[in-house]
């Protein structure tokens, strides 16, 4: 059973059954390891996340046997609406903020206990007063 322990994205459309391996920890008894092949859809060599990802493979005990296929961004999307729209499984690099999210939103993050990916970071705009009333369009896009 693959053990929700990356912070990847889980695209588990179309088990018959219902079932799913979710971001609460609560697990079935689909083997999504095995349906995916033990392979993670990545984005190029080099990339922060892909070198964050061959770490996580090295530490995690559960993601032995796993490989991380590197490809290109525009791959793992590929792959990814491919996976979907098969209804199959498939594990691939994300994050956010991500249009993939907003395109395909039952993907799930797995969870990294050991914080391999580092923690949740905050993003902060700053805009002078009287900016919302002078040029609300502006002030939307920074919000």
């Amino acid at each position: 059973m693959l053990v929700a322990s990356l912070v990847h994205t889980l695209a588990a459309c179309g088990s018959d059954d219902g079932a799913s391996d979710n971001s609460n920890g609560s697990s079935d008894d689909v083997n999504y390891s095995e349906e995916v092949e033990h392979t993670i859809i990545g984005i190029e060599p080099g990339a922060g996340i892909t070198v964050t990802t061959e770490k996580a493979i090295e530490e995690y005990d559960s993601l032995s046997g796993w490989n991380l296929e590197a490809s290109s961004t525009a791959t793992m999307i590929t792959e990814l609406q491919e996976a979907i729209e098969a209804e199959e499984p498939i594990v691939v690099t994300g994050w956010n903020p991500h249009w993939m999210f907003a395109q395909f939103p039952d993907m799930e993050y797995l969870e990294d206990p050991k914080g391999i990916y580092g923690e949740a970071e905050n993003i902060v705009t700053l805009a002078r007063q009287g900016l919302e009333s002078d040029h609300p369009e502006a002030f939307k896009l920074i919000d």
